[in-house]
């Protein structure tokens, strides 16, 4: 399925100079390609280029504010409430993290709120920058109800991502980036591409009853929450933290950022940042996580397992693939790109993405 190798680096500009065309200043166009590339080059392809161009029809059907502003509404000791006024959510969650970062180096950890905002992509995207900077980052949103509660019939809560990224050494994170369902959304939609069934345990048709039939999502069915009550609660906590308190959107009043492209999805999302420098010394931490790392690397392995990975580390090793030999893509997401390329007169730029020159 995936067969063109592309340069992140000119995967980025052209992202950049559609985004721009369809009027996001350089800045927040920059962000919108960062944090799209990102996705691909992890390997978080639901995440990435394949929702470009949803994105700018968002913008231009009304949905999305591609010339609004991040703005502060509150701010007081460690917390800050703002309002994305419509903006992406990528690029406003992006600057909340920032925001997140800065505050919490002041006043040794922080809680940033955002209400108004969409949908915002790829949750390790902003705990990644933060923990880059020296700090824990925390990072969740809700979203539109896709998934049943225990007990329930029916879509009642979001998917609601869920990220944390904390630092090691040697400029490495751990980085845990999570939806609260069993199965990832876009993975019903591959699987109806594909023709397969799903695993038992992972959705619900409208009546309530287990089904492998993945063509049962659309017509009513709902995703399961991952360890059953567990996933069920700590979904309700991101619902709380991100939706109730910030003033956003909660559940059933949350919009669908694909299809209810003509309206603010008033999405919120949740940023903590840790200064832990003033808890631990830098060199205690430093050899405290090396012997805790080691511990979990070195644990006897399971049959067949070679080596034992930790949050992110696989991610990761993808990441520096997607550098060193370029991005994977389907033919179909490419030619969403194309498209997009032709219309904006930038032909060219769209030739440069690919390193083998072949389409």
């Amino acid at each position: 399925m995936l067969g063109y190798r592309i340069n992140a680096d000119s995967l980025k500009k052209i992202i950049s100079k559609i985004a721009q065309k369809k009027g996001f200043n350089k800045k927040d166009a920059d962000i919108l390609s960062e944090g799209l590339v990102f996705a691909d080059m992890r390997g978080i392809f639901s995440h990435g280029l394949v929702a470009f161009e949803k994105y700018l029809l968002q913008a231009e059907k009304g949905g999305v504010n591609s010339k609004s502003k991040l703005e502060v509404i509150k701010d007081v000791g460690s917390i800050i409430i703002a309002d994305a006024n419509s903006q992406l959510g990528i690029i406003s969650c992006y600057k909340a993290a920032e925001l997140a970062a800065d505050k919490a180096k002041k006043t040794n950890i922080s809680f940033v709120g955002v209400r108004n905002s969409n949908h915002f992509g790829c949750a390790s995207f902003y705990s990644k920058k933060i923990a880059k900077s020296g700090l824990i980052g925390i990072v969740m949103s809700n979203a539109a109800v896709t998934t049943a509660v225990t007990g329930s019939i029916g879509r009642v809560i979001g998917n609601n991502p869920f990220s944390y990224a904390i630092p090691l050494y040697n400029n490495k994170c751990l980085v845990f980036d999570i939806g609260m369902s069993k199965i990832a959304g876009g993975r019903i939609n591959v699987a109806i591409e594909e023709g397969k069934e799903i695993p038992p345990g992972c959705l619900i048709n409208k009546e309530g009853n287990d089904t492998k039939n993945p063509s049962d999502f659309a017509k009513g069915g709902a995703l399961l929450t991952f360890g059953g009550h567990k996933g069920y609660g700590f979904a309700l906590m991101i619902e709380i933290l991100a939706g109730v308190i910030t003033g956003a959107a909660v559940t059933n009043d949350i919009g669908y950022w694909y299809k209810d492209l003509d309206r603010n999805c008033n999405v919120g999302h949740a940023i903590i940042a840790i200064n832990f420098d003033k808890i631990i010394a830098k060199d205690d931490y430093t050899m405290r996580i090396k012997n805790l790392v080691k511990r979990i690397k070195n644990a006897p392995k399971a049959k067949g397992i070679h080596e034992i990975f930790l949050p992110g580390e696989i991610e990761d090793i993808n990441e520096e693939n997607s550098l060193k030999n370029g991005i994977c893509f389907s033919h179909n997401v490419l030619s969403s790109l194309k498209n997009l390329a032709i219309k904006n007169k930038l032909e060219e730029d769209f030739r440069k993405i690919f390193i083998d020159d072949k389409y």
